[in-house]
Order: structure tokens, then sequence, then C-alpha cells
């Protein structure tokens, strides 16, 4: 009999335990609902977003608790910060900046010779020794080029300079790349180191300033 009679007293303080909660959770939860009706819109901080996410995680049944906003709501927090955090991870050091001495050079040859393209400035710098991507020099190129007087056309050039074709001929095979030889001449220009010290970089004009070759020159 004594044994019956804890385990009623153990029945029954359970019960009084599971009501007192129950009695406690439905209070708190009134009282969510009327300070849902009175302000819509709650303001909901960080900290707030991510405890129920982590709740979300531990504990199953979070959802019934949920008042203040949709599980949907938690669930895309969770999926926003899963992306920012292997956006985070993923995120690199980027590509090296180019050189201002690149990008000078870069516009300063397309403003000379405006009817060059990425191709013909970019075999330019690797004859310098320049270590660049003709995709690079792409980018660096201005998008308006510089309004310049019109540069005269070939028909007009043959006509007025016809005791001139070998300098042509010169600058052709000795000056020009191309790109079925690997941005480098018929007769090969090797690549010009720079020099030690003080240095620039000089354009000769070539066939009366109609094209250019851009070499190294100590400073004096």
């Amino acid at each position: 009999m004594k044994m019956l009679g804890n385990f009623v007293l153990f029945i029954w303080l359970k019960f009084k335990v599971t009501s007192n909660l129950a009695a406690e959770n439905l209070a708190l939860r009134h009282q969510l609902a009327v300070m849902k009706r009175t302000n819509k819109r709650p303001k909901i901080r960080m900290v707030d977003r991510l405890f129920w996410v982590l709740l979300s995680r531990i504990w199953t049944p979070w959802r019934k608790s949920l008042i203040i906003v949709k599980p949907d709501t938690v669930v895309y927090w969770h999926r926003k910060g899963f992306k920012l955090f292997w956006k985070f991870k993923s995120k690199g050091p980027g590509r090296p900046q180019v050189s201002r001495e690149i990008r000078d050079l870069v516009r300063r040859m397309a403003a000379a010779i405006p009817n060059w393209g990425a191709p013909r400035i970019h075999g330019e710098l690797l004859s310098l020794g320049f270590e660049v991507s003709e995709r690079t020099v792409s980018n660096l190129m201005p998008r308006h080029p510089p309004k310049s007087k019109p540069s005269q056309t070939w028909r007009i050039f043959l006509k007025n300079h016809k005791n001139i074709l070998c300098a042509y001929f010169q600058y052709y095979h000795n000056d020009r790349t191309h790109l079925s030889l690997g941005k480098n001449t018929p007769n090969g220009r090797p690549i010009q180191p720079r020099p030690v010290g003080k240095c620039k970089i000089i354009d000769l004009p070539r066939i009366g300033g109609l094209h250019h070759r851009y070499e190294w020159k100590k400073a004096a």
C-alpha cells in the first residue's frame, strides 16, 4: 500500500508540473498574440534570427512555437546565412593589380595610333618584356578614343610616297608583330630587357609616323 501511495503521489506531482508548464506556455502565447495584434511588424535583430536558425537545427517541433514570423522566414534566414558563409569562404585575394606604368603605356599607344587594337598593343608590350594578358590590355584601352586628326588612308599614302615602299617592307619584317607568328616579327624581334637604373619607353615613328615601335631607353 505504501508503494502504491508513492506511485500515485509521483503521478500527481508529474501531472501538476506538466499542467503548470502548459498553463505557463498558454499564458505566454496569449501575451505574444496580444503583442502581435498591437504591433504587426516586430523589430527582429540579427541575434534573434541567429537564435531561431540555431533552434531550428536542434529542436524538431520549433515550428509549433513560432509566432512572430512564419516558418518559411526562418528557413529563408538559414539559406541566406549559408550563402553568405560560402561566399565569404570562397572569397580569394583576386587578380593582381596592373601597374601604373602598364596602364599609362597602353593608353599612350592607343592615343598615338587609334587604329591599333588590343592584339597589336599586346604584341608591343610582349616585345618590351611586360607579362600581361591580351584581355587585360583590352580592358585598359579607352572605350572612346580621344579625338585626333584623321590618319591618311593607305591609298593616299602610297600615292604620295611611292619612293618609300622599302621603309614599309623594313617595318613589316622587323617591327610589326603578327598574330600568326605568335605576336613576333617575320625576321624575329627579340624581347628587349629593361635596362638597369632609370629608364623610359620611347616611341620610334615608322613610315612617316603611320606606325610606331616602342623600345626601352636609359634616362639621361
